[in-house]
């Protein structure tokens, strides 16, 4: 894949591109796809909202809806905060193009919204984790101040991480086809590097660190189901843990679909990374 820099655009193609200053062809893309994810974005998340409080009484906001609650505003604050941004670019026919200032805050907004789900769902895997693994230490501990600490401990490395490009000095670049912002991993600047592998490591460590955990949950699950004597206690609490685990797995399985391939590619195209390799 090649990387084609302007003065202020890159675009991750080598035809199609957009220079300021110049006149060259024009990105070729319909401005379907990115209403859709703004529609599908909005009222899946808002019904999302609305089945939360509705459902208020029967889950009563355990710890692991906080979670759920958590990701589904960050979601689509994300959403909300970014999209509409991205599709005054297409309805501008493309010409439209982000100022810096824009462009670092739709960077620094997808930055947060990405690295700050992959926690909530790193801990909504420990809280599953810790609740069929050890049952009876998870009952008696203080599981809301545990769930609040995770959330502001989430929320303020997912900041501090996002907002190292800015600490730095140093301006996000808008990617093909000129839509959206991200950290330039493929600058000379090693500052852009760095905080391009810092960034992708993060979220890969936690990736790591959820499958893990649900790997370990789905192995006691299943020899709690195959051991005897469990019937009884089983049939109590099976119908909730079960609807947590099997809602934790969607959410999952859709965050590392997503995110995955974005952080591999971050990991692998930066080039301080490469320059590491070639150490070795």
């Amino acid at each position: 894949m090649d990387i084609v820099r302007s003065n202020d655009t890159v675009y991750v193609n080598n035809t199609n591109l957009t220079q300021l200053g110049s006149r060259e062809e024009k990105p070729i893309s319909s401005i379907a796809p990115p209403i859709v994810i703004l529609i599908l974005g909005t009222i899946g998340n808002g019904l999302a909202l609305i089945f939360l409080h509705r459902l208020s009484g029967e889950h009563k906001w355990r710890v692991f809806y906080r979670f759920v609650l958590a990701l589904t505003i960050n979601d689509l604050l994300g959403i909300i905060l970014t999209a509409p941004i991205g599709i005054a670019r297409y309805a501008s026919d493309f010409t439209f193009t982000f100022p810096p200032s824009l462009c670092d805050y739709v960077a620094f907004v997808q930055m947060f919204t990405i690295l700050n789900s992959a926690f909530i769902v790193f801990s909504m895997s420990l809280d599953r984790f810790y609740a069929i693994l050890f049952p009876v230490k998870y009952s008696f501990s203080a599981k809301e101040r545990r769930a609040h600490a995770l959330l502001i401990l989430g929320g303020v490395v997912s900041l501090f991480v996002s907002s190292a490009l800015h600490m730095a000095g140093r301006h996000a670049r808008s990617f093909y086809p000129g839509s959206w912002c991200f950290v330039d991993f493929n600058s000379e600047s090693w500052a852009d590097r760095g905080i391009s592998l810092v960034y992708a490591l993060t979220g890969l460590i936690i990736l790591f660190f959820v499958t893990v955990l649900n790997i370990a949950v789905i192995v006691t699950i299943f020899r709690q189901n195959f051991s005897k004597g469990n019937s009884t206690k089983r049939n109590t609490s099976s119908k909730k843990s079960t609807q947590m685990i099997v809602l934790l797995f969607a959410v999952v399985i859709l965050f590392a679909i997503c995110s995955f391939p974005l952080l591999v590619r971050l990991t692998l195209l930066t080039r301080l990374f490469s320059v590491w390799l070639k150490m070795f």
